[in-house]
């Protein structure tokens, strides 16, 4: 029998709105808000011994990924040019789930003063062997006097267990006039709306989250960001079912 854990938190991440049952995959329920229609599985976080520990999985699993090292390179050059239209130089940025750290080298190349966070020890460990700047840890659980002119949720705000602190800090941590660069699946896109309960993006536990624009604008609000800026990445960058937002911190007077 497929059910929700019992250790899921039933209130909407985005709104703090009910929910209610939307779709079982995996042995997973994937609940969705009733007044905002985020969908999410949002687990308890885990405990404080478990939280910091070596992931299981082996670097042959990570095959795909340190294949496409060029084009996640490429993406972060791409990024960082784009970045250009609101900084009239390069700043300090912050690459949330950095992985090994393609991305984040792009910015760097493009000379950003950059560093990242990973939860994955073992990607953490080969972005500190190239001598990047990529500590292990969540987000979540992040602490740091540092100030970001941007921080960039690739491909990573999905994953979050606790959504609303990960934002809280993350604001915390951006200037006055610092941005914000997210990219994730957007569960109104064409596709996800054609392909329905097979559509790539749901395969619970490892993504906790599917996410709207609207959700994204909402959620950002509540931390005195807005959007100024909306499109989807290129396509000889292989991140399908992708779309990224560029949100502007609000100053105010």
């Amino acid at each position: 029998m497929t059910v929700t854990p019992a250790h899921a938190i039933k209130t909407c991440p985005v709104c703090n709105s009910t929910t209610q049952n939307f779709l079982d995959i995996n042995h997973y329920t994937i609940r969705r808000c009733r007044v905002c229609a985020h969908q999410f599985i949002q687990l308890e976080p885990r405990p404080e011994s478990v939280k910091k520990s070596p992931l299981p999985e082996p670097a042959e699993d990570y095959g795909d990924y340190f294949r496409e090292a060029k084009f996640l390179k490429l993406k972060g050059q791409h990024y960082a040019q784009l970045m250009s239209r609101y900084f009239k130089r390069p700043g300090r940025m912050l690459d949330v789930g950095s992985a090994a750290g393609f991305v984040l080298q792009g910015f760097i190349d493009r000379d950003w003063k950059a560093s990242g966070i990973e939860p994955n020890a073992h990607l953490a460990e080969q972005a500190q062997t190239s001598g990047l700047r990529v500590v292990q840890d969540t987000l979540e659980d992040f602490r740091t006097t540092e100030k970001y002119d941007l921080i960039t949720f690739i491909q990573v705000i999905a994953h979050f267990t606790q959504v609303q602190e990960a934002f809280r800090i993350a604001a915390e941590a951006t200037q006055s006039k610092g941005f914000w660069l997210i990219e994730t699946g957007n569960r109104d896109s064409l596709k996800a709306q054609l392909w329905g309960e097979n559509w790539q993006a749901y395969h619970p536990p490892s993504t906790l989250h599917w996410f709207s624009p609207k959700d994204l604008k909402r959620l950002a609000s509540q931390y005195g960001f807005q959007e100024v800026a909306r499109g989807k990445p290129h396509q000889w960058v292989n991140v399908a079912h992708a779309k990224f937002s560029l949100r502007q911190k609000k100053v105010l007077y």
